[in-house]
């Protein structure tokens, strides 16, 4: 690098940060040598550390990549920081691939001030929403780089204990994911510059992990906190505030207080329709729920259309394949099954079955749900072999 020119040392400094990079990617991350970032491109390329990178460009290796990002972390981590604000940056509007999607996030982690203002979190929820499991995964191996090196800040160590609890949540390992989502919310208090929204949200999905274990008493508490939060510091029309009502009316329906969970439920599937349209999946979601309401006290008839509703939007967004579309099929025909409509309840059953055991596993919970669904259906109907035969499968791979 010593007997390189300025421009490059300073344009090679900037290529480390992401890991890969193209014309665009380096015009964004240096400003200044936006009109010479064609000709500096093809300099790098001429540097045998520099590689090309499948459908985005070009990466420093590695290893090359590791050295160089410990020495600029090492003599100015203001530079460092400067740099990486703007990969986030460029990464947050430039992101059509899944590996720009994780790229912004492993940027963006690192900018605190930047990160707390709700882009990160955002993306979270929209992962979320998408049951994408596989970028939360990719980020959190990306954000372990960081941490290896002592890169991440308060916001960024518990960040990365939130994203991993969450993906226990998904996995049902409720008690693994309760346990880091206390020890993020403990680190993040540390901060003297919380954030509601980031804070909310932790408390709201430790309320989750609480009641998958069956403690809903000790979850309503923390769903109670999140959703005030939301409403003080968000506004009662807040996406967020939206999505602690739906999780404080189940916590509610759960205990058998429909009276209290009914204009929760109301409430949030209103935001959503508003803020983000009829077509949206957490529009979807509070359908569910308050389809699931209106079972409960058995109001059939009011939740069938409820229960249809979501589950069309579910295989529009997502798929028919997908595990929320299995759970949406699940619940209608739990209904059917409740009307004793056995005959549109059982293939509903079965297709939710066959997605949960292709996308979820044999010994997931959900997967066991079905089996458990179907043989209760089929007793009904006195089709007991095939009862004794799911049952069998579901002690089989409780077993395994």
């Amino acid at each position: 690098m010593s007997q390189m020119s300025e421009a490059l040392v300073s344009i090679l400094w900037a290529a480390a940060i992401p890991h890969f990079f193209d014309e665009k990617v380096l015009a964004a991350l240096r400003p200044e040598l936006k009109d010479q970032s064609e000709a500096l491109l093809v300099d790098l390329q001429l540097l045998t550390f520099v590689e090309e990178f499948p459908e985005h460009g070009y990466n420093v290796h590695e290893l090359t990549r590791e050295v160089l990002l410990n020495k600029l972390w090492e003599r100015d981590q203001e530079e460092f920081l400067l740099l990486t604000k703007r990969a986030a940056d460029y990464f947050f509007e430039e992101r059509t691939l899944p590996a720009e999607d994780i790229e912004f996030a492993y940027h963006e982690a690192l900018d605190e001030k930047s990160a707390q203002s709700g882009r990160l979190l955002s993306r979270v929820i929209n992962w979320w929403d998408y049951y994408q499991t596989d970028r939360m995964q990719s980020v959190v191996q990306a954000l372990l780089e960081h941490e290896k090196e002592g890169r991440l800040n308060i916001f960024g160590h518990s960040f990365l204990l939130y994203l991993t609890g969450l993906i226990n949540n998904i996995s049902a390992n409720y008690k693994e994911a309760e346990t880091l989502f206390n020890r993020a919310l403990k680190v993040y208090k540390e901060h003297r510059e919380q954030s509601p929204r980031y804070v909310a949200m932790l408390l709201r999905d430790l309320s989750i992990s609480r009641y998958e274990q069956g403690n809903t008493q000790s979850a309503i508490p923390n769903g109670e906190q999140a959703l005030k939060i939301c409403r003080e510091q968000l506004g009662d029309n807040h996406l967020d505030t939206s999505i602690s009502l739906n999780n404080l009316a189940d916590l509610y329906e759960s205990q058998g207080r429909y009276d209290e969970a009914e204009p929760l439920y109301l409430e949030a599937l209103a935001i959503c329709k508003a803020e983000l349209g009829n077509r949206h999946l957490s529009t979807a979601s509070s359908l569910n729920n308050l389809a699931g309401l209106y079972r409960s006290q058995g109001r059939y008839d009011d939740a069938e259309p409820l229960y249809l509703e979501a589950l069309k939007i579910y295989k529009a967004e997502l798929g028919d394949h997908h595990p929320y579309t299995a759970s949406s099929l699940n619940n209608l025909a739990v209904l059917y099954e409740f009307q004793e409509r056995y005959d549109q309840a059982e293939p509903l059953y079965l297709e939710a079955l066959a997605i949960r055991k292709a996308e979820l596993g044999d010994r997931h919970p959900d997967t066991a749900t079905s089996l458990n669904n179907l043989a209760t259906l089929y007793q009904k109907q006195k089709r007991y072999s095939e009862a004794i035969t799911l049952l069998e499968d579901l002690s089989d791979a409780e077993n395994s």
